[in-house]
């Protein structure tokens, strides 16, 4: 399922942000969009959502419904006529904050029999909610009117189910959920509050599942309806997922199928949630009170450090090391280091010969980074400082280390509306800049602890590096997403 934070990126694994997005202004009419799946029998108009124009049922407070039952913001020109999203802002510290309403208790405390379940709407509410927690680690909290309303969700009884996608919604946020709902209801409506998406609405969708439009209730059409959002956190459609409709009989056949014509059941249906559902919730809120200190870990990188996760999964697995049990996060890193990450994650192919450099002999006395610099340099990601000296203990500037990443990955893409992202543009290098804007378009840049400077002239961190290196091996399909607020997500 697809989750993108951006401030949030599933998106957000989608995705505050916590996240940052930009795009260049684009007119909001119906050119600019391209119209898949079915149509829709309801009113509806275009918005801009996780940079995408996609099409919306217009409610109240700003807010628009997509797919049926997913509630949103739009993104919003801010005065660089760029936009940025309100996406899908992620619950702080992993705990989604709650209010029963008294509408709710009213229904709940009617009698009717329930055809799934011999549960009230509350017990059903709450075992959704542990479940959740049981797999994943985030944890709901139940408040009462003292706390700010900007800070909870409202539990409503409605004719329908629906809930506000992420945290970055507007007060109020609603989940509105039917007495006739079942535990695979419970379960997918709270997908959306924690930031999750549609399975079957992934703009690949079709490559895995074919849409009946013939054999789709009228009223269902909008969440059949493909959206062209990218960045899913998941690969491939999940089978398996609550966020998944499954294969319902109307009007003689199946609404949805496999593409080898196959219908399919999904844990809508059976009320339990997939490896890939959990795995998602688990990295989008891995910096959250889910946070694991199991393993082997530095004993100078806390729980609550920014780039908790990242540092972690490339120690365990060798990427990095430090001084014995210690990592100095907070040290400069310093270009042999650098060399020394770039052989060990990306291990470049040569593109150049090798140069030998006086201050970094092969013998007799052969420096301890001397095979990772030469293949560094071989491999088109550093020179020296001239033709005869690299300065292994020099310092990298912020810019250098991006622009070394961008040349040597040859990445491509960006526009000058990602610059403005920052404050302190005026401080890049002319040099630098085109880099720069590649880096960016790719999620090489990180941006901490101010998330709207790029301190270009500064030097890099070795927790600064840990993360940039961490992006490397998402793209490489070795790490999983990770949402860092302190990622920047174009």
């Amino acid at each position: 399922m697809r989750f993108y934070s951006k401030t949030f990126t599933v998106v957000s694994f989608i995705f505050s942000v916590m996240l940052f997005v930009s795009c260049e202004k684009e007119d909001i009419s119906t050119e600019n969009y391209k119209e898949t799946g079915i149509e829709s029998s309801k009113e509806t108009s275009l918005i801009k959502y996780l940079g995408a124009m996609i099409r919306a049922e217009e409610l109240t407070d700003g807010q628009y419904m997509i797919g049926g039952d997913m509630i949103v913001t739009p993104d919003q020109e801010n005065d660089n006529k760029s936009y940025s999203s309100a996406g899908v802002g992620l619950w702080p510290n992993g705990v989604v904050k709650y209010m029963i309403s008294q509408q709710f208790k009213d229904e709940d405390a009617k009698v009717r029999p329930h055809p799934f379940k011999n549960y009230d709407m509350k017990k059903m509410l709450e075992d959704a909610m542990s479940t959740w927690t049981t797999a994943t680690g985030v944890s709901f909290v139940e408040v009462d009117s003292s706390t700010p309303r900007r800070e909870y969700i409202e539990i409503l009884w409605g004719s329908s189910n629906s809930s506000v996608v992420g945290y970055n919604s507007p007060f109020p946020k609603k989940f509105k959920i039917s007495d006739q709902a079942h535990q695979g209801v419970y379960l997918h409506e709270l997908g959306h509050t924690l930031g999750l998406l549609h399975e079957q609405q992934r703009v690949d969708r079709d490559d895995y599942i074919i849409i009946h439009s013939d054999y789709i209730n009228d009223s269902a059409y909008e969440k059949f309806t493909a959206n062209p959002i990218l960045d899913y956190h998941t690969p491939s459609l999940d089978f398996n997922s609550v966020m998944l409709y499954p294969s319902t009989e109307y009007r003689g056949d199946y609404n949805v199928k496999k593409t080898n014509g196959q219908p399919f059941t999904s844990g809508y249906a059976t009320g339990v949630l997939s490896q890939g559902d959990i795995n998602t919730v688990k990295a989008m809120y891995s910096g959250g009170n889910n946070c694991n200190t199991s393993g082997n870990l530095p004993n100078d990188v806390s729980c609550d450090h920014w780039a908790f996760n990242e540092i972690k999964f490339m120690w365990q697995n060798g990427y990095i090391v430090g001084n014995g049990t210690s990592f100095d996060p907070d040290g400069i890193l310093n270009r042999a280091q650098f060399a020394a990450l770039v052989a060990k994650v990306i291990n470049p192919e040569p593109i150049r010969d090798a140069r030998n450099f006086a201050d970094v002999p092969a013998s007799p006395n052969r420096h301890w980074a001397y095979d990772a610099i030469s293949k560094t340099y071989r491999g088109g990601y550093m020179s020296g400082i001239s033709n005869t000296l690299f300065n292994p203990n020099g310092r990298l500037t912020k810019e250098q280390l991006v622009v070394a990443i961008a040349s040597g990955k040859r990445l491509s893409g960006g526009n000058n509306n990602h610059l403005r992202l920052f404050s302190d543009q005026s401080s890049i290098s002319s040099w630098a800049i085109e880099k720069v804007k590649h880096a960016i378009a790719n999620r090489y840049v990180t941006n901490y602890p101010d998330k709207d400077k790029f301190r270009a002239q500064s030097p890099v961190t070795r927790a600064e590096a840990a993360m940039i290196f961490y992006q490397v091996l998402v793209d490489q399909n070795i790490a999983p997403s990770i949402n860092n607020p302190y990622l920047l997500i174009p």
